[in-house]
């Protein structure tokens, strides 16, 4: 179960190739009943026990993505928001705290992984140009 908010960040696919991805925030949230709330506690992976909800969401951004939704190629913002009628969550993705809190993770890893990579391809690249450089600037002392 997760805790959804009228304000929060959500995210669904446009297509799939090329990757695209909008974003917008969640401007109003109604359970079957119509009833209208400021915040839900979403129930997921329930079969018949699923928050049946419909949700409002404005959506001010596209983003291209590439094949493994690491890298963004660019950010393209509306000049007007979409503002949509969404009744189907499954084709959302909810950008709450703890969604956000592992992405920044799984960023960091990856940065820290191709730092890593960069330091080793530096290091190594090549040994007699290396060997030149610490000789002048051993001579130049």
């Amino acid at each position: 179960m997760e805790i959804i908010k009228v304000g929060d960040l959500v995210s669904t696919r446009t297509s799939y190739h090329p990757p695209k991805m909008i974003y917008g925030n969640i401007t109003e949230i109604k359970d079957s009943n119509d009833e209208i709330h400021d915040q839900y506690e979403v129930i997921t992976g329930n079969g018949d026990r699923n928050s049946n909800l419909k949700l409002t969401v404005s959506y001010f951004a596209e983003l291209d993505e590439d094949y493994h939704y690491d890298i963004t190629d660019g950010i393209k913002y509306f000049e007007t928001h979409l503002v949509k009628k969404v009744a189907n969550m499954h084709n959302l993705i909810f950008h709450t705290d703890t969604h956000l809190k592992g992405t920044f993770k799984y960023y960091r890893t990856k940065i820290d992984k191709i730092n890593s990579k960069m330091d080793f391809l530096r290091k190594h690249r090549n040994i007699i140009e290396q060997r030149d450089k610490k000789l002048v600037s051993l001579l130049d002392r």
